[in-house]
């Protein structure tokens, strides 16, 4: 309940800035995690992108799972928009964790085609 208290102001300040924060977009994700003989762990991710350019985006996720823990990715994505309009794209980032969290810094690269 904590999670989702602290979550609620981030999603209405998203939502009434946003005619005044154009280049700012996001996401809250919501997952139900099912694994048999186990409760149902939920998951919540907020996925905040700002564009800096038409073809180049700065990411922020953060994900909290109630047993892994808060990890954090900061990444920036470049979409090959000249030659492919969003089909074509690459990520470069790294992923920690920020608490409860025993992820180590991870550095991570993602080429994606979006069909």
């Amino acid at each position: 309940m904590k999670y989702k208290a602290m979550l609620l102001p981030v999603v209405l300040i998203i939502l009434m800035a946003t005619p005044a924060l154009a280049e700012w977009s996001g996401a809250v994700i919501v997952d139900k995690e099912y694994s048999p003989g186990q409760e149902i762990k939920t998951i919540y991710t907020l996925a905040l992108d700002y564009r800096l350019a038409e073809w180049w985006y700065l990411d922020l996720v953060l994900d909290h799972h109630p047993v892994k823990g808060t990890d954090a990715d900061v990444s920036t994505t470049f979409y090959a928009s000249d030659v492919f309009p969003n089909t074509i794209y690459v990520t470069a980032g790294v992923r920690r964790g920020v608490w409860r969290s025993d992820t180590p810094a991870t550095v991570y690269g993602r080429l994606a085609f979006r069909f």
